[in-house]
């Protein structure tokens, strides 16, 4: 999100900007979930084929180990167990999930501070207040993470759909989130 010139001197700019803004933040959010989970499993792969090349460690003396129809040596097993274990362990440095998800998070963070701005630049701000609050704006969108180009359409149906089930659920208090969304599905099925 780079600043088009707009002004924020208008109330459809600050209203438009701060749409952007929580959009970028589902988007950021599901990203920084996503590379969290993402972490977790490469870190509990690599825990388990550690824990099971540690078993063969301890194991009777039988030469020959079968595992899922597979006959070899037990010297051999714990070989290709420490090849699997040190190549996810190798991924999960080069590729670093567990910090991208850090600052996705920050992204989140920075965003959400940025949002409750906007929100209190709603009750009306002359153009000092304005000016910074552009320049608050142009600061963060050029710090946090980009949004792969291909995610985005995706990520978009989701904040929108995050959205409209808000709405729904707002409208009729006390029915449940799912019953919510389902609503919400049926009606853009009608549309």
């Amino acid at each position: 999100m780079a600043s088009d010139g707009g002004g924020l001197g208008n109330w459809p700019e600050i209203e438009r900007r701060a749409r952007l803004i929580d959009q970028s933040i589902t988007m950021q959010a599901a990203l920084r979930d996503r590379d969290s989970r993402i972490a977790t499993l490469l870190t509990s792969c690599v825990a388990i084929v550690s824990i099971v090349g540690i078993a063969f460690a301890f194991a009777t003396n039988d030469d020959v180990v079968t595992i899922a129809g597979l006959d070899a040596q037990r010297a051999t097993w714990l070989g290709w167990l420490a090849v699997v274990a040190g190549a996810l362990s190798t991924i999960d440095l080069i590729i670093d999930r567990r910090g991208a998800a850090r600052r996705r998070g920050e992204a989140v963070a920075l965003l959400s501070a940025l949002k409750a701005e906007y929100r209190a630049a709603a009750q009306g701000l002359g153009e000092p207040e304005a000016a910074r609050l552009e320049g608050r704006y142009i600061d963060i969108v050029t710090r946090i993470p980009e949004i792969p180009e291909r995610l985005f359409n995706r990520l978009k149906a989701k904040h929108l759909l995050k959205v409209e089930v808000s709405k729904e659920l707002s409208a009729h208090p006390g029915i449940s989130s799912l019953r919510a969304r389902i609503r919400v599905a049926l009606r853009a099925t009608k549309g």
